[in-house]
C-alpha cells in the first residue's frame, strides 16, 4: 500500500494543505487530491489547522478534539464514500478512504464531476473537485485472454532459421525427424560451406 497522505486541513480559509520543513521554518502549499479510480483507497493522516496569524508567513494552530469526516460523491447528492471512524496518530487523525463502492463506480461511469468533502463536527470545512477515473483492470478481476496475433516458440522455430555459435557461425536446416541436417556457412579460407550433417 502506498505511503499515507498527510493533509493539513486549514479552517481558516477552508482549504487543505501540505507543510514542509518544520518549526519556524515550515512552509505549506495547498494540497490536491490525487486522482482516484473507482477501486481506490487511501489512508490519509488529517491535522485540523487554524491561521492564528497572516502576512508573508502564516502561523497556524492545531486543532484537537474535533470529529473528522470525509465523504465523497456528485455534489448535492448524498455522499457515496464516506468516512467517519479514525484513530489518533499523533497529531493527526488516520483512517481509510475507500472508493471501491458501487455508487463512486456508478458515479464514475456516468462521468459524473465528484468532489471531496472534509467537515469538523458535521461541519463542512473544505471541499475540492475530484479526478475520479475508472480502473483499467479491476481488483480481484481476470485478465483477459490475448489475441493469438503472436508466435510462440515452436512456431518460430518452424519460419525462422537458428544461428549457431559466434566466429564462423553456421545455418543449420533441420531435416524433419531431426536426425540431418543441412550446414551452410563460410569457412576461414572465404570458400562456401554447404554439407549434409547427422544431428
Amino acid at each position: 500500500m502506498a505511503a499515507p497522505l498527510d493533509i493539513y486541513l486549514n479552517i481558516t480559509d477552508g482549504k487543505l494543505m501540505r507543510f514542509y520543513g518544520g518549526g519556524n521554518n515550515a512552509d505549506y502549499q495547498e494540497f490536491k487530491f490525487p486522482t482516484v479510480s473507482d477501486y481506490d483507497s487511501f489512508t490519509v493522516r488529517v491535522c485540523a489547522v487554524r491561521r492564528t496569524s497572516g502576512g508573508i508567513r502564516p502561523v497556524f494552530a492545531q486543532i484537537s478534539g474535533s470529529s473528522l469526516t470525509i465523504a465523497a460523491g456528485a455534489r448535492g447528492s448524498a455522499p457515496v464514500v464516506l468516512t467517519t471512524s479514525f484513530t489518533q496518530d499523533g497529531d493527526f487523525l488516520s483512517g481509510t478512504v475507500n472508493f471501491a463502492t458501487a455508487g463512486f463506480q456508478a458515479l464514475v461511469a456516468a462521468n459524473t464531476q465528484a468532489y471531496i468533502v472534509f467537515k469538523l463536527d458535521d461541519r463542512e470545512v473544505a471541499s475540492q473537485p475530484l479526478t475520479a477515473v475508472k480502473a483499467l483492470v479491476t481488483s480481484g478481476a481476470t485478465l483477459p485472454t490475448p489475441a493469438e496475433d503472436f508466435y510462440n516458440k515452436t512456431e518460430q522455430d518452424q519460419r525462422y532459421v537458428k544461428r549457431d555459435g559466434g566466429n564462423g557461425e553456421t545455418i543449420i536446416l533441420r531435416s524433419t525427424s531431426g536426425t540431418w541436417g543441412r550446414e551452410l556457412g563460410v569457412d576461414d579460407n572465404g570458400n562456401p560451406v554447404d554439407r549434409i550433417i547427422q544431428l
